[in-house]
């Protein structure tokens, strides 16, 4: 019967546990391979960005491809960014702004942005340099850096 008792305990406090880890992620928060930039309103799904660049150069192209296949911490299902994500990562207060830049460490000028408008020959890159605005840039010859996002 003891352990019956200590097995229903041990039992209640990882369930205990894991409800409290669920409830307490924020924007900011390393998560499951990058960094929490976006929660919605339940607070346990959003967006996550990866913590560094996954290529420091590479085309509009293969990037695309390169997505499709990606796994960061065994994790699929990273795109690339979308002109509102950078939105977002620009458009944080104050303070979360610095915290996520500090953890984001945008080694690179331009970062390739997904639209599904682009052209055949040019696509859009973001500048990430505390100015963003987008420049376009020929898809299969252009390389720049790469960074990506993914839902949670």
């Amino acid at each position: 019967m003891k352990n019956i008792m200590t097995s229903h305990f041990t039992l209640f406090a990882l369930l205990l546990s894991c409800s409290s880890i669920a409830q307490t992620i924020k924007v900011g928060d390393r998560y499951a391979g990058g960094i929490i930039y976006r929660l919605d309103g339940s607070g346990k799904h959003g967006w996550l960005v990866s913590d560094q660049d996954i290529r420091d150069s590479i085309t509009y192209n293969a990037a695309l491809e390169l997505c499709d296949t990606l796994k960061i911490e065994g994790k699929k299902g990273w795109k690339m960014p979308a002109g509102n994500d950078w939105d977002t990562f620009n458009g944080m207060p104050g303070i979360l702004s610095l915290v996520i830049a500090k953890r984001l460490k945008f080694d690179h000028l331009y970062y390739w942005t997904y639209s599904a408008t682009a052209s055949s020959t040019s696509a859009n890159a973001r500048i990430v340099s505390g100015d963003y605005h987008s420049v376009a840039f020929y898809r299969d010859r252009s390389r720049i850096a790469l960074r990506v996002v993914r839902k949670f």
